[in-house]
């Protein structure tokens, strides 16, 4: 995994070793771009890039973005000068809300991606109502929120601090969100993907991203909870290179 440039983009493909298309993968809340390392494996052809959130292991230099559209913004000017591939956007959970606004970015930039996903994810307008006063939560709180997402915390406890802070940290970019008043649908092909046992997010949040899509959706079902992508990398990888590949 190598950093690009100074900023919150990571590459996993060797040099000189992809095709013509780029994909950005994005974490879910907590998480980090390692997560998504194996994917290589399955997406030969694609050049693989993940998001590095603030708050998270070699990212010193980097201060906590300005909200969820902060961090986009920072994400779609790293695509504009370091991707010149066509992209396609994943993100699972949260990482969704990342992609979806740093798709509407290029979009209004005149560098549309060429297909969003949204994995296991609320809507912009749910993430929009979520007010969670995180600035006021203590330690204990923040822990305690991560067990009621299912988000499960090192043992070893210098470890379980730092997911901590990188939680908190995401967590305010969720508390800063607002959608807007008017509707901004992306123009790119728009599908969602959802876990058919998630305890997280409700079923019904998959027919409220038609809000933020041109076309109507590409809708896919997988067996399992929120955490899904983990045991799901293969059929994601399949659908990936079917559309695109």
């Amino acid at each position: 995994m190598k950093r690009i440039g100074s900023g919150v983009l990571y590459d996993f493909t060797p040099p000189r070793t992809y095709g013509d298309t780029a994909i950005l993968l994005l974490p879910a809340l907590g998480g980090n771009a390692v997560d998504y390392a194996t994917w290589i494996r399955h997406l030969g052809g694609f050049r693989v890039l993940a998001a590095q959130y603030p708050g998270r292991e070699g990212l010193g230099g980097v201060s906590p973005a300005a909200g969820a559209r902060g961090l986009a913004a920072e994400l779609a000017d790293q695509v504009r000068l370091h991707v010149p591939e066509p992209l396609v956007i994943f993100g699972h959970s949260m990482g969704a809300l990342i992609g979806y606004e740093t798709a509407w970015r290029l979009q209004e930039t005149a560098q549309p991606a060429l297909g969003f996903y949204a994995s296991a994810a609320l809507s912009p307008i749910e993430y929009s109502d979520i007010h969670l006063g995180v600035d006021g939560k203590s330690a204990a709180d923040i822990e305690n929120l991560a067990g009621d997402l299912g988000i499960p915390l090192p043992q070893a406890d210098s470890m379980r601090q730092k997911m901590l802070l990188g939680l908190r940290q995401d967590l305010s970019l969720v508390d800063a969100y607002h959608y807007g008043h008017e509707a901004r649908p992306l123009t790119c092909s728009f599908t969602v993907i959802t876990a058919l046992s998630d305890q997280v997010i409700p079923l019904s949040s998959a027919e409220k991203w038609a809000q933020a899509a041109s076309h109507p959706l590409v809708r896919h079902e997988m067996p399992g909870g929120h955490g899904y992508i983990f045991q799901a990398v293969a059929p994601i990888a399949r659908i990936l290179r079917a559309a695109h590949g």
